[in-house]
């Protein structure tokens, strides 16, 4: 067996740059981890806005045979082509992991 060593097919190694090791502060994770900051409260009133302006959901009551699926906030730097800070976006997201799919398919065959 002949290897790649052997053969002097390796792969060159990349010098690294000091200075791309520039540290961004990390994104939030959690509502707790935001709301501390000025910046992520106001993406969030603008996502806020942007939902009730566009008529995307009413909030309603919730029924007893209905299975409730939360929703969270994403939030993300944006950043422009040379990464530099472009603005911060907060997001509404349902958590679609908590479906329960069998329960759906359960309530059509009681219903048939």
């Amino acid at each position: 067996m002949v290897t790649r060593a052997q053969t002097g097919k390796l792969k060159p190694i990349q010098p690294r740059s000091m200075n791309a090791n520039v540290q961004t502060p990390a994104d939030p994770s959690c509502y707790s981890q935001a709301v501390k900051y000025f910046h992520w409260r106001s993406a969030m009133t603008d996502e806020y806005n942007a939902l009730i302006s566009n008529s995307t959901w009413e909030l309603l009551p919730p029924s007893l045979d209905q299975h409730i699926i939360g929703c969270k906030l994403v939030f993300c730097t944006k950043t422009t082509s040379d990464g530099s800070l472009d603005r911060h976006k907060a997001r509404l997201v349902a958590k679609g992991y908590h479906q329960r799919p069998m329960l759906i398919l359960l309530r059509l065959i009681v219903l048939l």
